[in-house]
């Protein structure tokens, strides 16, 4: 995925996925494969 491939970083820290559906999160992370990814609820 662009944004995180330009940036140069590794993974995604997701601040606030409540009120979110979680297979869009979901779908989110596995089109950019992070390697790693943390989300707060």
């Amino acid at each position: 995925m662009f944004m995180l491939a330009q940036t140069g970083n590794d993974g995604w820290r997701l601040d606030c996925v409540h009120g979110f559906w979680g297979d869009y999160v979901k779908e989110y992370k596995e089109a950019s494969e992070p390697y790693f990814s943390i989300e707060e609820y």
